[in-house]
């Protein structure tokens, strides 16, 4: 009875995570394709990439079915074709197990706390295997009618960059969190990761979010959130550091989203962009700074 047992709870356990995968890769898709402008199926904002390249990393190349039909579901209900849904998230699973892999050779630890972690995620996964989703994807949209091949340049670009993002700013976040990066064990150093976040999240909502007016004047407020991430990564650690990048970036999106803070522009494209280009060097400066003062 008790192997009975045991033999069940070691199916359930990825069946499980398979389904957690799933569902979160179309949630994460909702928020992302919500922020969709230049097409219905293309976003500058897309964390699933994140999420599906964490998952791969930490819970293992067994669970690219869940990001297959998390990718599936999530394209279908944004208005693709049951052919083009399919090719794209084939794309977006091949992008994430090609990430994998390459970190895999690279001996890569989801910690961070080595420069070679960082550098290897930046290049490999944000770098290179993003390629792949963006190539596979903006090639269905055009070959099954959906885009005209006219547009291929400028979908490609944005479709890549949303891809970048998810691996810079979301993932750094959930692989940290699921590999166990060094956390607080004492009162005490709960106490103090709280605080650094909080003061990451006040700078953040003061300076990202515009503050009487002060953006209208010129002053390039939003470069303050540097020296509180860099205390974070000083002080902090990957994990908290990580998750001060998250909270910098969802910050960001969601004042220009509202057309407010530093990075609003004529148009939504425009300050998505903007907001893209700013949490990406955030994310990259921070997490360089976390590893190399381990």
């Amino acid at each position: 009875m008790e192997s009975e047992t045991n033999t069940s709870g070691a199916f359930l356990r990825p069946v499980v995570a398979s389904v957690l995968v799933a569902v979160a890769y179309v949630l994460a898709a909702r928020v992302g394709l919500s922020m969709a402008v230049v097409a219905e199926q293309v976003t500058l904002l897309w964390p699933p990439t994140g999420i599906a390249l964490a998952a791969l990393v930490v819970g293992g190349r067994r669970l690219w079915p869940a990001v297959a039909v998390g990718a599936f579901v999530a394209n279908l209900m944004h208005g693709a074709p049951p052919l083009v849904a399919a090719c794209i998230a084939a794309g977006n699973t091949l992008e994430a197990l090609v990430g994998q892999r390459l970190l895999a050779r690279a001996r890569f630890s989801p910690r961070l706390e080595r420069l070679r972690d960082v550098l290897a995620l930046v290049l490999f996964a944000a770098g290179a295997s993003t390629l792949v989703s963006a190539s596979v994807g903006v090639v269905s949209l055009c070959a099954g009618g959906l885009q005209p091949w006219s547009r291929f340049g400028v979908l490609w670009r944005d479709w890549w960059l949303g891809d970048v993002g998810g691996d810079l700013i979301f993932a750094p976040a959930l692989l940290t969190w699921m590999g166990r990066a060094q956390r607080p064990e004492t009162p005490e150093a709960w106490a103090k990761a709280g605080a650094l976040l909080a003061a990451v999240t006040a700078a953040a909502l003061l300076l990202l979010i515009e503050p009487g007016g002060m953006h209208a004047l010129g002053y390039p407020l939003e470069y303050l959130v540097f020296p509180l991430l860099a205390v974070a990564a000083v002080r902090g650690g990957t994990l908290v550091t990580a998750l001060g990048i998250l909270i910098t970036a969802t910050v960001a999106t969601a004042g220009s989203s509202r057309g407010v803070g530093p990075f609003v522009r004529a148009g939504p494209h425009e300050s998505l962009m903007l907001v893209q280009l700013y949490t990406s060097v955030v994310s990259v400066t921070a997490l360089v700074l976390a590893a190399v003062t381990r």
